[in-house]
């Protein structure tokens, strides 16, 4: 996951394209991903640590990977059932 650019407050919402934290959060995360606040923390595999006072945010580019996963999915379980031999 990469935030390309934001139009967010600077020190707040802007966390989401600089935050090392939760941009590493994506990493290894199964789908549909879901944001769990930093006290609670990651529990299962598709948990990611939103950011303190970005919730807003946090929860968009969520959004955005999940609604981008469950219009690409089918499309490429297709393409893996055609190369497999």
């Amino acid at each position: 996951m990469k935030v390309i650019s934001d139009k967010e407050t600077p020190g707040l919402g802007n966390k989401i394209e600089s935050d090392s934290a939760f941009v590493n959060g994506f990493v290894g995360a199964a789908a549909p991903v879901a944001g769990v606040k930093k006290d609670r923390g990651k529990s299962g595999p598709n948990d990611v640590v939103m950011i303190t006072g970005a919730t807003i945010s946090s929860r968009a580019v969520i959004r955005v990977i999940d609604d981008a996963i469950a219009r690409w999915q089918p499309l490429l379980d297709a393409y893996r059932e055609e190369k497999k031999p």
